[in-house]
């Protein structure tokens, strides 16, 4: 769940206090879940998203979704220039997620920030499992193509 949820706070943002928050929400709500509808796991995304979005729209921001804090350590391998490009990259991709639709930042955080399966996703966006995978493929390209032309013009 934390990783979940910081694939989705702004770096300055408390990502415990949010945990907290939901999972005191799940612990409130326990009495309205029902194994008919769902898995347990994808009812408490469902919270931890709504949690979010909820956050979000309280505090006027648009966009709910920002890539995991890359924790970008300084590996004696890397020259301070290859640092700060590797930072630059992070960056960039960061802004090209920012751009896709809710529900394709949605998926992508749901797949990497959760390390759900495209069938718990599709429960929670209410996809098809076959619609969140061919949307996934399509992102991955989509920002695959993006960064080429981003290195191409290094």
């Amino acid at each position: 769940m934390y990783r979940f949820v910081t694939f989705r706070l702004d770096p300055s943002e408390d990502a415990e206090d949010m945990v907290s928050m939901i999972f005191l929400k799940v612990y409130e709500k326990l009495d309205t879940f029902s194994l008919e509808k769902g898995a347990l796991s994808t009812w408490i995304f469902t919270i931890a998203s709504n949690t979010l979005k909820d956050y979000y729209r309280r505090r006027s921001i648009l966009s709910f979704f920002s890539m995991e804090k890359e924790e970008l350590v300084e590996d004696k391998k890397l020259t301070p220039e290859m640092f700060m490009e590797k930072k630059e990259e992070l960056a960039f991709l960061k802004s090209l997620v920012r751009k896709l639709s809710k529900t394709d930042q949605q998926i992508i955080a749901l797949k990497y920030g959760a390390d759900l399966k495209h069938k718990e996703i599709s429960e929670i966006v209410k996809l098809s499992p076959n619609n969140v995978g061919v949307r996934h493929y399509r992102i991955l390209q989509k920002l695959k193509k993006e960064m080429e032309k981003y290195d191409e013009g290094k």
